[in-house]
């Protein structure tokens, strides 16, 4: 039997980063909520939610359907409506302008479910504070508000319009479809795979793309998630 594969130092870091963000958040909310901890109760529980976040994997699976994303994502939907893709998601628990970044792709609870049950994929192309300029010159430039990112798809034949027209709809359904806040963003997309020879890391930010190699190197098992496919193009 051969002997398993050491884990990355850098994945070992960010998987004690991210539990220690989760214990200290616990905390916080259990501290807002008005509880009363002595010194030893609060390294206690403190430790307790360390371990159980360092014993989670970073990174979910989900698929997408559709044509919004590709060719980057899902391109045999160009295609074949029925086709589907298998994405590897970073999860990301607490989505900021400091874990989220320009150009990365990102999983988001979509802001026309009040349910919140429907995931979509799009990729952040401005965070808050960036100014957006419409290409229609009637429309005035705004800044993208604090909390939020505008996200795009791909595939600009597949966008919705900005605003529907009209103006007996619901609020909710006359926000720009593109702004989203931060809090529903899930997770980043970080690799896809379509067929057994069709599969590969999802292009992000620069900055994402280092944070996520080390995750990718860990727990992303080519031949797990490809098991049972066909080869594809």
């Amino acid at each position: 039997m051969s002997a398993a594969k050491p884990l990355p130092s850098r994945y070992v870091l960010l998987k004690a980063m991210t539990a220690l963000e989760a214990a200290m958040s616990d905390l916080s909310a259990r501290t807002a909520a008005g509880a009363r901890l002595s010194l030893g109760e609060s390294a206690g529980v403190a430790l307790s939610k360390f371990r159980e976040a360092y014993s989670k994997p970073l990174t979910s699976v989900m698929y997408i359907a559709g044509a919004a994303m590709a060719p980057s994502l899902n391109k045999q939907a160009q295609e074949d409506a029925a086709a589907v893709e298998k994405l590897v998601v970073r999860l990301i628990p607490r989505p900021s302008p400091r874990t989220i970044g320009i150009g990365d792709v990102v999983a988001f609870s979509s802001p026309l479910d009040a349910q919140g049950q429907h995931v979509m994929v799009r990729r952040v192309a401005a965070l808050e504070a960036h100014e957006m300029v419409s290409d229609d010159p009637e429309e005035p430039p705004f800044r993208v508000p604090p909390g939020h990112c505008w996200v795009l798809a791909d595939n600009p034949a597949m966008e919705p319009p900005d605003v529907p027209s009209d103006p007996r709809l619901p609020q909710t359904l006359r926000t720009p479809q593109h702004l989203i806040p931060l809090s529903s963003i899930l997770g980043r997309i970080i690799y896809r795979v379509a067929a057994s020879d069709a599969h590969g890391p999802v292009t992000n930010s620069p900055a994402a793309a280092a944070s996520d190699a080390p995750v990718v190197e860990a727990e992303v098992d080519v031949e797990s998630l490809t098991a049972g496919m066909d080869g594809g193009s």
